[in-house]
């Protein structure tokens, strides 16, 4: 029954990331919203879709986990056996990749004009 119940989160997961990052596109290419202009209601509304089907996968990919560690379970929980599998690696090293993907901060603008 573990097994069942981890391919429907996995193919939630797969379904909810397609929409994030189809919503993504979807507001910068399709609609062209352009950053720091004030979004329209439509604008507004997709990127809370966004956001709240990225919610969602984060969800359902915890859900996996757990379904993971219920599976191996007896009498106890067994951490060890638990994260020697690659279920457990791949959402820990996961923030680690959007880490670096993040753009640095902007630099503060001066009043002087730039000096060549």
């Amino acid at each position: 029954m573990a097994g069942f119940v981890d391919v429907l989160l996995r193919g939630l997961i797969l379904v909810l990331v397609s929409l994030v990052l189809g919503g993504v596109v979807w507001t910068r290419w399709i609609v062209r919203v352009v950053p720091r202009a004030a979004p329209t209601p439509a604008v507004t509304l997709a990127l809370r879709i966004v956001a709240g089907a990225a919610a969602l996968a984060a969800l359902a990919q915890l859900g996996t986990l757990l379904v993971a560690l219920a599976a191996l379970s007896g009498s106890r929980w067994p951490l060890d056996a638990f994260l020697a599998t690659t279920p457990s690696r791949s959402p820990a090293a996961r923030p680690v990749g959007w880490r670096g993907t993040r753009s640095p901060p902007a630099r503060s603008r001066s009043s002087s004009p730039p000096r060549c």
